[in-house]
């Protein structure tokens, strides 16, 4: 009798799927919903002909165009920017969030702010289209502050988190997590 395991690997089967069925928001600006933060660990990618690894996020948004115009499934246009996870001053999240915010960072926030604090947060995003070779591209460009005056504050709807290819390549380190501010009842900003 043998003291080795035998098993069968899972049949997995994989196809060409054509390259998805993502439908492109429409370009401009719309109120929209951050729905999601997904930390996708460390990345590594080309910028400047030089291999990088940095560790990235990614903000996932709902939009509700002005227009009502919505996929074809009947769901709102969903729309992602990927950061790398850093507020130092030369960071792209940093100038990002304090446009969306409408206000600088503070020293301390500087040290350690929650990004769960941008969940549900409403703003007004702006995407627009690119084209690169054959393909155009739907791009968070900026977001700003939502004022009450362009409607009321947007929930996030039915929404699935898809599984991201980096996500499932590499494992998020794990971090301590960052010190809460006392909450401040008349602050006006989102975050």
């Amino acid at each position: 009798m043998s003291n080795q395991a035998t098993f069968e690997p899972d049949d997995i089967i994989v196809a060409d799927s054509g390259g998805g069925n993502y439908e492109r928001p429409p370009e401009g600006e719309h109120q929209a919903v951050l729905c999601d933060i997904i930390d996708l660990g460390e990345v590594t990618y080309e910028y400047k002909g030089e291999k990088i690894t940095s560790h990235k996020i990614k903000l996932v948004w709902q939009l509700e165009c002005e227009d009502g115009q919505r996929r074809q499934d009947g769901k709102r246009f969903e729309i992602s920017r990927q950061f790398t996870r850093s507020l130092a001053e030369k960071s792209n999240l940093r100038p990002f969030l304090e446009n969306w915010r409408g206000a600088q960072f503070t020293a301390e926030e500087i040290k350690g702010f929650s990004l769960k604090k941008l969940y549900k947060a409403n703003g007004r995003l702006f995407v627009l289209h690119e084209t690169k070779g054959d393909k155009t591209y739907a791009n968070v460009r900026s977001v700003s502050k939502w004022n009450p005056k362009y409607g009321p504050i947007i929930q996030p709807e039915n929404y699935v988190r898809q599984q991201p290819q980096q996500q499932a390549q590499a494992a998020p380190k794990a971090s301590a997590p960052a010190p809460k501010p006392a909450p401040d009842p008349d602050d006006a900003m989102p975050f």
